[in-house]
């Protein structure tokens, strides 16, 4: 059986493979701003819902990293 960190990794890495970090901000802001639940959510973007749990997952921290940064200058 596979650690669950090792299953949560294997999603994240493939979140990032196949958005770039202004797609996954912008895909999180659009969940925030748009919809309820994180199944509508990978439905309409057609991708699992493991995936969109850690597309939103990062979008968030990429997020909070830019506005943490933004504040710094």
């Amino acid at each position: 059986m596979i650690p669950k960190h090792e299953i949560y990794a294997m999603h994240m890495a493939e979140a990032k493979r196949l958005f770039t970090d202004d797609q996954l901000i912008e895909m999180y802001t659009d969940f925030f701003n748009n919809y309820l639940t994180i199944k509508v959510f990978s439905e309409h973007y057609q991708i699992p819902t493991v995936i969109g749990e850690q597309v939103l997952n990062r979008g968030r921290e990429l997020r909070s990293e830019r506005a943490y940064n933004k504040r710094k200058v």
